[in-house]
């Protein structure tokens, strides 16, 4: 299941970095043209930045999963040990008896 979640949102993590290149490059002055090219950049970070926050917060949505299901690993393997009762004894140890040469 860890490979099957992986392999579903790792698509979802290389999306921010198709449209990191795409914003225009900032345009010094003051006219019409500069500032509506200056608003589509600002625009295109804004976007990349929410991008890029989504991204992050998918990668700790992962990461999140594969330390519950590290956890869940876990447990059941603590729940396969023997179950020990409070009825419970150690087993009578058996008593050695020194060797005696002939």
């Amino acid at each position: 299941m860890k490979k099957l979640t992986l392999s579903m949102l790792a698509p979802l993590l290389l999306v921010p970095f198709h449209a990191h290149a795409a914003c225009p490059p900032a345009t010094a002055g003051n006219t019409a043209e500069e500032i509506k090219i200056n608003e589509l950049r600002v625009t295109c970070l804004q976007q990349e930045l929410a991008m890029e926050t989504n991204r992050q917060k998918l990668q700790l949505d992962i990461d999140g999963m594969e330390r519950r299901l590290q956890n869940l690993e876990l447990q059941q393997r603590l729940n396969s040990l023997p179950q020990v009762g409070d009825n419970w004894q150690f087993p009578r140890p058996v008593p050695v008896v020194p060797y005696q040469a002939p």
